[in-house]
């Protein structure tokens, strides 16, 4: 049984995320994603699309995808290209777009490996990806994830969480 919240029902309100993508933290790494996207990107579990305004200001061609329709609405109301679709099964041929991203989303899936395959067969150069660092704010983030740097690699741990966010 999936432990997925019911995105249609549980998410944010587009108000509470646009503040929380509003903040300087979150800027930031919106404009270091985009520094990094190069030719044509899908931005997957797009939100209210702060990445797609930085792209559009930056004239790339660009779709963004969501599964919650307030969110499309609000994001085609600022004419940006969005379409609704389920990150477990992305209607886009093998190769569609050079780049995809996945931004602060892999801890809100049930099984983020499906979601990371799915971003790999429509990335025809590179998938990017970043992740909330140490989160246990259940239901939203389903896996805490903790990092430790070496010298050449940095070692990721994915964690199961229960429904109160402790360690499974």
């Amino acid at each position: 049984m999936s432990t997925e919240p019911d995105y249609e029902k549980d998410y944010y309100s587009v108000e509470k995320l646009d503040r929380e993508m509003s903040s300087d933290a979150q800027i930031r790494r919106i404009k270091l994603v985009a520094s990094h996207c190069t030719g044509s990107v899908l931005d997957v579990g797009a939100g209210v699309g702060k990445l797609g305004e930085e792209l559009k200001s930056k004239g790339q061609v660009f779709e963004l995808v969501d599964i919650n329709d307030e969110y499309i609405k609000h994001m085609t109301s600022k004419g940006l290209n969005a379409v609704k679709g389920n990150a477990y099964c992305l209607a886009y041929d093998d190769g569609s777009f050079d780049t995809v991203c996945l931004t602060d989303g892999v801890e809100h899936f049930d099984n983020f490996g499906k979601v990371l395959s799915e971003c790999c067969r429509i990335a025809k150069k590179k998938v990017i990806l970043t992740l909330c660092k140490d989160s246990n704010d259940p239901p939203w983030h389903l896996w805490n994830l903790s990092w430790e740097p070496t010298d050449h690699w940095l070692v990721l741990e994915f964690h199961r969480n229960k429904e109160n966010g402790e360690r499974v």
